[in-house]
């Protein structure tokens, strides 16, 4: 039987349910419990004292063991300066790939979502994204008995609470990537919700938004200094040092084709993001499947090299290992 330790300060807002809140509020140092006594109904037991409690719950045996494939996504997002509250889709009938990452270039694979494609497992104690990575994972019940998946030793050792909100045996909703950050003009709050069907049987799902958000349509990330657009420009990694081989001069073209999209030498479309770096006046790139450096690099450029037209002896990283750094050079042509 497993034990999940809770503190009393949240235990009260679970106290409405019951007629035992003054004692909740008087015992100050008191610990409470939250198990699971393994039975198929959806409740969970509150054990302190000589005093149990009931809630709902969501059971792990109606998670684990089975494929699940995502349908569905969207995100709230909550502009924290001027107080506005949207909810955006992330996919629509011409664009079935997004990123949870909203302003930054995402270094995780989970962040990368594809729909009808996207693909997770859990187990016991390990979790398997789109049939081929596999994380080390942990599952608990927070104070407010959510069920709470969380793979970690993700990439840069990070994890990804996945906050379970419906599960049953036709389809499961998940709320992840709940992130703070900022377009260099506003500061913003934001969460994904993603819905995901289980091994394709039909769901029955409840596809409406959270109350106090207003649907926005589809998520585009406009840069404020629309200056950095790279849509319609070419470029030319003319010369790479990693370190170990010296100079190379691979002169490969760079043709940003979209928003998010890219090409190198003509072949088959790669992704890219470019977003502020919030704190100094620079733009992070990121050059996804960049066969050029051999893998997925990032790195940070001046905000003037679109009117420079150049990125000289700047330092790319491997996203998904730091340690692996390479100077380049790159010099635009259209």
């Amino acid at each position: 039987m497993k034990y999940y330790t809770i503190t009393l300060f949240f235990l009260i807002s679970l106290s409405i349910f019951s007629c035992k809140k003054e004692k909740l509020i008087k015992e100050e140092y008191t610990q409470y419990y939250v198990y699971d006594d393994g039975s198929d109904d959806n409740d969970s037991t509150i054990v302190g004292d000589d005093n149990e409690y009931v809630i709902d719950h969501i059971p792990d045996s109606l998670v684990l063991g089975y494929e699940w494939t995502l349908i569905d996504a969207r995100v709230y997002v909550e502009n924290l300066d001027k107080g506005y509250k949207n909810v955006y889709k992330y996919f629509d009938n011409t664009n079935n790939t997004a990123s949870m990452s909203l302003f930054d270039p995402s270094i995780e694979l989970m962040d990368e979502i594809e729909k009808g494609i996207t693909n997770w497992y859990f187990s016991n104690d390990t979790f398997l994204l789109n049939k081929q990575y596999v994380f080390d994972f942990e599952k608990h019940y927070n104070p407010f008995n959510d069920l709470i998946l969380r793979p970690y030793g993700l990439a840069g050792g990070t994890s990804r609470p996945i906050t379970v909100v419906e599960a049953d045996e036709t389809h499961m909703k998940v709320s992840v990537r709940e992130s703070n950050n900022s377009d260099n003009v506003y500061n913003y709050k934001y969460v994904s919700e993603l819905i995901f069907e289980r091994e394709s049987v039909i769901p029955k799902i409840d596809t409406t938004f959270k109350d106090g958000y207003v649907y926005n349509g589809k998520w585009v990330y406009t840069d404020p200094d629309p200056s950095t657009v790279l849509t319609g420009t070419k470029w030319v990694i003319v010369r790479y040092n990693n370190g170990l081989s010296g100079n190379v001069y691979p002169n490969d073209t760079l043709d940003f084709i979209s928003d998010t999209k890219y090409t190198i030498n003509g072949g088959l479309p790669r992704s890219y993001t470019i977003s502020n770096v919030v704190g100094n006046n620079m733009k992070s790139l990121s050059l996804y499947s960049l066969t050029t450096l051999g893998g997925d690099y990032s790195g940070q450029v001046m905000s003037t090299f679109m009117s420079d037209g150049q990125i000289n002896n700047t330092e790319f990283h491997d996203v998904f290992n730091v340690n692996n750094r390479v100077t380049v050079w790159i010099e635009r042509i259209q």
